[in-house]
């Protein structure tokens, strides 16, 4: 009996603590906008946070890892790496793949055409290889964003135009602004996917 009583009270204790897990897993995900949620640790500790989950982080967990118990924070980051591009390389494949599905009227392809959808605040999703940048220029009448100077500006006809050394960077400032996504492609099978496009393109709103 008095084992039992033990296993009683060690089901009991990892269901408190698993309750308590999933408590914190699903404030910190809802504080800092998580969109997956990886777990390390004892199979039945995981199996009995995942149980506690509600039911709309379940559908957010991405993988499991392994690390030692007494690991520092950086140390768990590199466990878990392997498991987080998994997830990047699917989401960067499924963007891609989204772009390709669009077609032409629904997704700009190429720089320029991406530029231009972005001055327009068409972007909807903007896609860019994240080893991607050149100089460009900018127009600092109508904020329009080019590929290659000019002397005045192809949209509004301002001369106000001024050489940038990153076209780029400021194209990713331009769609955050615009409360477009921004998905940066890592992985080689999404660059492949990418090939016929050029490395910047987007999804459009209309």
């Amino acid at each position: 009996m008095p084992r039992d009583r033990n296993d009683v009270l060690v089901i009991e204790a990892i269901k408190n603590e698993a309750r308590a897990l999933a408590h914190v897993a699903d404030l910190v995900l809802a504080q800092f906008e998580g969109r997956y949620l990886l777990m390390a640790g004892a199979p039945e500790l995981r199996a009995a946070v995942t149980q506690y989950l509600p039911k709309t982080v379940q559908q957010r967990l991405g993988g499991e890892f392994s690390a030692d118990i007494h690991a520092l924070p950086a140390d768990v980051a590199k466990a878990s790496e392997p498991v987080q591009r998994v997830i990047e390389e699917r989401e960067e494949v499924g963007t891609v793949q989204r772009l390709l599905d669009a077609g032409p009227n629904l997704s700009a392809w190429g720089e320029q055409p991406t530029l231009d959808a972005l001055r327009e605040g068409r972007v909807a999703t903007l896609v860019v290889d994240d080893m991607f940048g050149k100089p460009g220029a900018r127009c600092r009448n109508c904020g329009g964003l080019w590929g290659a100077p000019s002397p005045s500006c192809l949209a509004c006809g301002s001369d106000a135009i001024e050489a940038v050394g990153d076209v780029v960077e400021l194209a990713i400032e331009q769609a955050l602004e615009q409360k477009a996504v921004l998905e940066l492609v890592r992985s080689s099978t999404a660059r492949g996917l990418m090939a016929s496009m050029g490395p910047m393109a987007a999804v459009l709103r209309w």
